[in-house]
């Protein structure tokens, strides 16, 4: 019989983990399909492509919380302070500076990351071409056509700040730059 007590204890402890996972999952589920914020967002389900020149119903709600078409149109640069971090970061090899200030412009691929290092420089994307300038304007190091030389062969391989710029610059400047 005291064989048996750990094995109704182990069974006991799958029990409350299994009931926790199936809490989780419906939990999950409520709060994704079931809430007033869940509700507002529409069909998870519709597919269907926006018509050629309209924007989908998700975008269309993000531009009217900024403002609305004449507000975007009529902007130049979008500006934030931004700390980044995560394992892609940590396996790269490099990062930029905690609070570091983001400049994007609105109409072209152009991104201002300063500082994008410790010692304080500043990063520059501009289309494809990438530099690292000092405070005072001087050109440290720059990359006519950044894409071609990513350095992204495996999930480890080292990045150099040009690197680094380039894929930051491209992220920042898509996810402020799409309404």
């Amino acid at each position: 019989m005291a064989k048996s007590t750990p094995v109704r204890v182990g069974a006991a402890i799958l029990v409350v983990l299994l009931a926790l996972l199936v809490s989780y999952g419906l939990w999950t589920v409520f709060e994704n399909t079931l809430t007033p914020a869940a509700l507002d967002q529409g069909s998870w389900t519709n597919t269907k492509p926006s018509p050629r020149g309209e924007l989908s119903p998700t975008a269309a709600r993000a531009l009217a919380a900024y403002g609305g078409q004449a507000v975007w149109k009529a902007a130049t640069t979008v500006e934030s302070t931004v700390t980044v971090g995560g394992l892609l970061f940590q396996l790269k090899g490099i990062n930029i500076p905690p609070h570091a200030k983001i400049t994007v412009g609105v109409q072209r691929p152009h991104t201002v990351i300063e500082p994008v290092d410790e010692s304080g420089d500043i990063g520059v994307l501009d289309g494809f071409s990438v530099m690292i300038v000092t405070p005072g304007g001087r050109i440290l190091e720059q990359r006519a056509d950044a894409r071609e030389h990513l350095q992204n062969s495996s999930l480890t391989t080292q990045w150099d700040r040009l690197n680094l710029l380039y894929f930051l610059g491209y992220a920042f400047w898509g996810y402020y730059t799409l309404p």
